[in-house]
């Protein structure tokens, strides 16, 4: 079955595409083939396969076997592992974007894209001076609070494992740079694709 889930944002945040804009700014976030934001499935991956293995140690020992099966099952074997016992995982994660009827809203109003999309400045103050550090100021793009949808496709009809990524989905609650600092709040939510829905 395929899982449909929303990340919901409540503070601004950045999940970064590598890339600098010139002189401008340091950091922007990554941009979809439409200049939209979105986060990367590798991304999203990564994130619920740590919150698996962070709920797999607290466990019980009763529990922990449920537990690593469902991580190998689902997000495969990792490269740190022998690799000779690699296993590459069951399940598609897909980019998480901005759905249907806000991009169709944009496509046909292609200047209301930049309101999507702040700056934030930081800057190092020099301890005895308290004065800004010569070359340290840096200004990262981030995006305002907004929803996007995501999937994991060939997700296996268990629903012990469909109850572990609910728990992982649960675990997350910030995403992307500066999460120390307020940035990225968020919230996992499904929304669909489990049998009979």
């Amino acid at each position: 079955m395929d899982i449909r889930y929303r990340v919901s944002f409540f503070s601004c945040w950045h999940c970064g595409s590598g890339l600098s804009a010139g002189f401008g700014i340091d950091q922007t976030v990554a941009r979809d083939a439409d200049g939209l934001p979105f986060i990367p499935g590798k991304t999203l991956k990564g994130m619920l396969r740590d919150a698996a293995t962070n709920l797999s140690e607290l466990a019980d020992n009763s529990n922990k076997k449920d537990w690593e099966q469902f991580v190998n099952s689902i997000f495969g074997t990792g490269s740190d592992e022998n690799a000779y016992n690699f296993n590459a995982s069951g399940c598609f994660f897909s980019d998480a974007a901005l759905g249907q009827d806000i991009r169709l809203y944009l496509s046909g109003h292609p200047s209301q894209k930049a309101f999507l999309f702040n700056e934030i400045s930081a800057t190092a103050i020099v301890k005895d001076t308290g004065v800004a550090a010569k070359g340290s100021l840096r200004i990262t793009e981030t995006v305002i609070p907004l929803d996007l949808e995501a999937e994991v496709a060939d997700f296996p009809d268990n629903n012990d494992f469909y109850q572990k990524l609910g728990d992982c989905m649960n675990w997350i609650k910030r995403m992307g740079v500066n999460r120390n600092r307020g940035l990225g709040r968020c919230c996992f939510s499904i929304i669909g694709g489990r049998s009979g829905q």
